[in-house]
């Protein structure tokens, strides 16, 4: 059964208090530590729950698996531009400016993409360019997400975690409240149109002209690429990516979440898978066809897949030893205890 911190009535009066008093101090962006406060968390104990937690949702979401249950939601541009540091009587951290790394990195990468590939981008398709990149492990603001919660609980798990976590946030709800604070800005709605709206998109992240980009959607939006590889097909991937990039990803969705006004029911949740699930949640996926080779096609994704069933087939071993000893005990006592009684 799953373990719920708190249902969704209850967790509303808490956010609502929350919200109240955080509202009072008068500033939009307190950093990230509220995030907390703002998700609704449930545990799962069994294969089961994780199928009973995903199907309990209605309409079109989002998901994306970690390892870790304790992080929050940092594109890996972001993680990388994170600047901390001690000293004898302070620690301190800083978020550099993703703009300009981010435009260095870009232009390194499409002066040179043309040596290892032939088939590339349009000079302007900042989406496509931003996903090839994140593919081969150039950081991006972009963040992975999927549409199949069991893509999601394969990557939360494919490596040993004391704890993982698999996300899932409300895409209907991001795109009504995005399109919101964007005629609030007098700007157009986002084109239901995949073409369009890619080609929209690109319009939105494009870097502004103003220094600041003070005039940039406050908002976090879902970006499908016009031009991807076979390995986001395979995963049924998308990611999400911020409009503005002064605040962190958690910080704009806390913000979307309270402006123009309060979400009356969760619209991002976690999942938290503990360590000793791990083994039974990948068989139940490989069962599904979800593994490595399945979700990264080519000869690295099946040599990875080859090492999970060695895993998964030494875990097994592991169990029947570990039943064959407790069997093989238990027998032992019952006999000592017999020849005891005999004796008396």
């Amino acid at each position: 059964m799953l373990t719920r911190h708190a249902n969704e009535a209850v967790w509303y009066q808490q956010f609502k208090t929350f919200v109240d008093a955080w509202s009072s101090v008068g500033d939009d962006y307190l950093g990230d530590n509220p995030f907390d406060k703002f998700l609704y968390v449930e545990e799962a104990e069994s294969w089961e729950d994780f199928v009973n937690w995903f199907r309990g949702m209605h309409g079109v979401w989002a998901y994306r698996g970690q390892s870790d249950a304790s992080w929050a939601l940092y594109p890996s541009i972001d993680r990388r531009l994170r600047v901390s540091g001690k000293s004898q009587y302070f620690e301190f951290y800083q978020q550099l400016d993703v703009r300009s790394y981010e435009q260095e990195l870009m232009s390194r990468f499409q002066w040179e993409a043309h040596q290892y590939r032939n088939y590339l981008p349009e000079e302007g398709d900042l989406t496509s360019w931003l996903a090839l990149m994140q593919h081969h492990g150039t950081p991006t603001r972009l963040l992975d997400w999927t549409a199949s919660p069991y893509v999601a609980a394969y990557f939360a798990l494919e490596d040993e975690t004391p704890k993982a976590a698999v996300w899932a946030i409300d895409l209907d709800w991001l795109e009504e409240r995005g399109n919101r604070i964007l005629q609030a800005q007098s700007r157009k709605r986002i084109p239901s149109n995949p073409l369009q709206r890619a080609g929209y998109i690109n319009e939105l992240l494009a870097p502004g002209t103003d220094e600041h980009d003070d005039d940039a959607p406050q908002m976090v939006v879902r970006v499908e690429p016009r031009k991807t590889d076979s390995w986001m097909t395979s995963q049924r991937g998308l990611f999400l990516c911020k409009c503005w990039h002064v605040p962190s990803m958690n910080q704009l969705v806390m913000r979307m979440m309270i402006h123009p006004n309060l979400v009356s029911t969760p619209r991002i949740k976690k999942l938290e898978i503990g360590g000793d699930l791990r083994v039974d949640f990948l068989e139940h996926l490989n069962a599904a066809n979800i593994h490595r080779g399945s979700l990264f096609p080519g000869l690295e994704g099946f040599a990875r897949s080859l090492d999970l069933d060695l895993q998964i087939k030494m875990h097994r071993l592991s169990r029947e030893m570990v039943d064959q000893a407790e069997r093989f005990q238990s027998s032992m006592k019952t006999s000592v205890t017999e020849n005891e009684e005999g004796y008396e």
